[in-house]
């Protein structure tokens, strides 16, 4: 709750004079269907989700539909978000070129997978070393289990990058899954602003409207 605030906070001095709401899915007050009938259909969504399955397709698109809203691309993956995950890792105190297992919330969602492997790559190519994937639920392999195997490969200690954008459950678990250097996950990093800022503005430009005065929601 806490780095949602921030990041809209953060957000509202980013894009200026454009109204910033923040909106959850589940656990949390005000509802995304609440935000969505306050703002009356002049708005763009802007789900603070890493990469597709079901909170995108059925949580956010189901929501929308009937509200004459534009949802904006979910957020990964994207170099925005590498340059954070370097920062992070980089945050650990871990020696320069260690491996990392990038470890996600997981999806049942096979195209899920598939935005985080790619993430993975990006990450790579970032810190100069090698990145796999993990994920504490739905497919993929396990984050104990990753690490163990990627350390075999390499015959080097790897860390453990969370692909998450805030602390929680699933943080929770990662902290306690072997590796010396666990990243933090992304929270309010600046990287991450301003790729919601500009998944906002290419929203905005997509629809031919320009910038104006839509109220970006988070979800």
């Amino acid at each position: 709750m806490a780095m949602v605030t921030s990041t809209a906070n953060l957000l509202r001095r980013r894009l200026g004079s454009q109204r910033v709401t923040v909106a959850f899915l589940e656990l949390a007050r005000p509802s995304f269907a609440e935000a969505l009938d306050a703002a009356g259909g002049d708005c763009v969504v802007v789900p603070l989700l890493l990469s597709r399955g079901h909170h995108m397709e059925q949580d956010v698109h189901e929501a929308a539909r009937g509200h004459g809203v534009t949802v904006s691309a979910h957020l990964g993956p994207h170099p925005l978000l590498a340059e954070a995950l370097a920062q992070r890792l980089v945050e650990t105190g871990a020696p320069a070129g260690t491996p990392a297992v990038l470890a996600a919330a997981g999806s049942s969602n096979p195209e899920a997978s598939r935005d985080v492997a790619a993430m993975a790559a990006l990450t790579s190519a970032r810190i100069g070393a090698p990145v796999t994937t993990a994920a504490v639920s739905g497919i993929g392999e396990r984050p104990r289990e990753a690490l163990n195997r990627l350390a075999d490969k390499t015959s080097r200690h790897p860390a453990l990058l969370q692909y998450l954008v805030a602390p929680g459950q699933f943080s929770d678990q990662l902290e306690d899954c072997g590796s010396d250097w666990v990243a933090k996950p992304l929270g309010s990093h600046p990287s991450l602003v301003s790729l919601i800022a500009l998944r906002y503005r290419q929203s905005c430009w997509a629809t031919g409207q320009g910038q104006g005065e839509k109220t970006p929601i988070g979800a």
